[in-house]
Formats: structure tokens, C-alpha cells, sequence
């Protein structure tokens, strides 16, 4: 993650002072073979930059946290909640005059806000008993019928005898949902490459590409972003 600041220096007592400015964003990396599945990696790279056309070059990326792949990459207790539409109108379902919310996934987690020694985070029940069930810089979210509100687990999260667990977050305020809990969910990221890599091909290596990117917004554009996916 990148956070701009501001720094400043008063003309009377000479002490430093430092502030936020902006908001942050993120920063990735990626080295790309040039040979990849099916031997076409390059090709496939070539066709990306040809999409760009002299346009910005945006891409848009799913990612996990900044944990080790394969650990991040685990969805013991991850959910979706599911959307009910119909001619484009938003369907809602009710039991007894209470709100259904309906979600994909192995496991129903729920939670409620709650602050601890000054840290906002979610008191979750429905974790399997004295287990490790939350890592640092996993996004944790909360669901109700209307509303989701997220954040980034702080710290290790072992799970008592009952199966609940507080997870401490980030959050600078309280949560204020209570409902479906989502632990180690992917984010949607639109990234815009800083460089414009190119891969020496040998007799024997492919080459490698090496992209920098760096996060933007859609509100930093004139008009929204039109998506496309010309591999779907």
C-alpha cells in the first residue's frame, strides 16, 4: 500500500509536521514468463498492450491478501452474499416479516460489532471450536440485507471452546452491521501499469516481463470505466 503525505515545517518553532494527503492506494508487482499455459504468454501480452491502444492502461484484479499465496488463498470461511433481481429490480425475501439473506458458501458465520481496549472489529460465532481462524491483512466483511461494511484483521485469531472469536480490525470507527460474516475475501482492483515491459527472447529462455503497477479510481477518469474481456 502507498499513503501520500504531506510534510511541512513551521517558520517559528521549526518542528515537523506530517499529515495524510490523498487516499491511500495500492502498489503491486508482477513478473510474467513470457511462455506461460500453453506456450502463449507473450502472445497474450502483446494482445493486452494492442486492447490499450494508446488508451490508459487499465487493468482490473482480483487479489487475495499480502499473505503467502497458498495460505491466502484458502477459503475455509469465505461467502458471498447473493443478490435476488428481477427485471431489474431488486427482490427482496422475508420471513415472518424479518429480512432472509441469502449467501453461497461452506460455512454460515455471523457477527456483531464490538470494541476491545479501543480496537473496533467482530465478535463471530459459528467457527469450529480452538482453531486458528483469522490472519493479519485478511479482509474480514459483515453483511446484513442492505448494508456491508469491511475491513483488515490486525492480528491472529484463534477461536475459543463455543467457536467465537473477536477479530480485531483496522477500522477507524465501530462497525454498525451485524449479520453474514466473510473472512479472507478476494478484492476487485483497477490497476494502471506503470511501465510498458518488453521480454528478450533467447534460443533457450522465453523471457521474462516485469509490470509495476499502481491502484486508481474510476472518479479520476472523465466518464465510468467501460469493461472489457476479450478472453471470457
Amino acid at each position: 500500500d502507498e499513503f501520500p503525505q504531506s510534510r511541512s515545517v513551521g517558520l517559528i518553532e521549526g518542528r515537523a509536521r506530517t499529515s495524510s494527503a490523498l487516499r491511500p492506494r495500492r502498489v503491486a508487482s508482477a513478473i510474467v514468463s513470457g511462455m506461460g499455459p500453453n506456450l502463449v504468454g507473450s502472445g497474450y501480452l502483446r494482445m493486452l498492450k494492442r486492447q490499450w491502444a494508446g488508451g490508459p492502461k487499465l487493468v482490473r484484479a482480483n487479489c487475495f491478501s499480502t499473505l503467502w499465496h497458498l495460505i491466502a488463498a484458502e477459503r475455509r470461511f469465505l461467502t458471498d452474499v447473493i443478490a435476488w433481481a428481477h427485471d431489474g429490480a431488486t427482490v427482496a425475501w422475508t420471513h415472518d416479516d424479518d429480512p432472509v439473506l441469502w449467501f453461497s458458501g461452506d460455512v454460515a458465520l455471523t457477527g456483531v460489532p464490538s470494541t476491545r481496549d479501543g480496537w473496533h472489529g467482530i465478535l463471530v460465532s459459528g467457527l469450529p471450536a480452538s482453531q486458528l481462524v483469522g490472519m493479519p491483512s485478511q479482509c474480514i466483511s459483515v453483511s446484513s440485507s442492505n448494508e456491508t461494511q469491511e475491513a483488515y484483521v490486525l492480528t491472529l485469531v484463534t477461536s475459543d471452546a463455543n467457536g467465537e472469536a473477536f477479530f480485531r480490525t483496522d477500522r477507524a470507527e465501530a462497525f454498525t452491521v451485524s449479520g453474514l460474516v466473510s473472512v479472507g475475501k478476494q478484492e476487485s482492483v483497477v490497476l494502471e501499469a506503470l511501465s510498458d515491459p518488453r521480454a528478450v527472447q533467447s534460443l533457450s529462455e522465453p523471457g521474462q516481463f516485469r509490470w509495476e503497477f499502481r491502484e486508481v479510481f474510476e472518479d479520476e477518469y472523465t466518464g465510468a470505466f467501460t469493461e472489457l474481456d476479450p478472453w471470457r
